[in-house]
C-alpha cells in the first residue's frame, strides 16, 4: 500500500487543482478566440486525417496496438492504443458530446460529470473503421446545421461539467469535440508512422 507524507498529498492536490484551472481558462479563451468555422475545419481536417491513415491498412493492423511518446494533451494510459482503439473511442465521444451541446442548447443540463475514464477502448475485436466512415465525417458541420435549424444558442447558460475542464457551455464542447479530435489525429499520425517502420 501506498502511503504519501501531507507535503506529497498537498502537491497533488495543488497539481490536479493548477491542471484543471489551465485546462478550463483554455476552454473559455479558446471557444471565443476560435470561430465556429475554425473549428469546423479543424474537426473535419483531423477526421479526414485519421481516416487517410487508418483506410490502406489491413483490419489485423489497425488492431495492433502500438505504444508511443508522450503528445500533450494525451494521457499516459492512451498511449498504447491501435488505430481501432483511438476510432472506438472517438465514436464514443464525439457521440456523447453531440448530445450534450444539443441538451445544453436547450439549457438542459445533464447529470453527471464527463470522465476520460469512461470512454476508454473497450478492447473489442471488432474493427471501427466502418463505423468510423459512417458517422465521423461531417459530424461538426451536421451540429452546426441542426442548431441553426433549432435556433439554438451557443453560449448556453446550462452547463455540463468535465473532469479537467469544469463547467462547460455549448460553444466550450464544440471547441473541446474540434481539440480532441486533433489530439487523436496526431496520436493515429505516430500509430502509423511505428506501424510503416516494422
Amino acid at each position: 500500500m501506498n502511503t504519501y507524507s501531507l507535503s506529497a498529498i498537498v502537491l497533488i492536490v495543488k497539481e490536479t487543482f493548477l491542471r484543471k484551472f489551465v485546462l478550463g481558462l483554455s476552454a473559455r479563451a479558446g471557444s471565443r478566440l476560435e470561430s465556429l468555422d475554425n473549428l469546423e475545419a479543424g474537426y473535419q481536417k483531423a477526421t479526414q486525417g485519421i481516416l487517410s491513415l487508418a483506410s490502406p491498412l489491413s483490419p489485423d493492423l489497425r488492431s495492433e496496438p502500438i505504444l508511443i511518446d508522450p503528445l500533450p494533451g494525451l494521457e499516459k494510459s492512451s498511449q498504447n492504443w491501435s488505430l481501432n482503439g483511438v476510432m472506438e473511442h472517438l465514436l464514443m465521444v464525439t457521440k456523447a458530446i453531440e448530445n450534450v451541446i444539443y441538451r445544453l442548447s436547450s439549457e438542459e443540463s445533464p447529470n453527471g460529470i464527463a470522465n476520460p475514464a469512461d470512454v476508454k477502448p473497450k478492447g473489442e475485436k471488432k474493427d471501427y473503421l466502418i463505423d468510423f466512415q459512417a458517422f465521423a465525417p461531417g459530424l461538426a458541420g451536421r451540429i452546426r446545421k441542426q442548431m441553426e435549424i433549432k435556433g439554438s444558442h451557443w453560449r448556453t447558460k446550462a452547463r455540463f461539467p468535465h473532469l479537467w475542464f469544469g463547467p462547460l457551455d455549448a460553444k466550450q464542447w464544440f471547441w473541446l469535440l474540434a481539440k480532441h479530435q486533433a489530439i487523436h489525429y496526431r496520436q493515429a499520425q505516430q500509430i502509423t508512422k511505428h506501424l510503416q517502420s516494422k
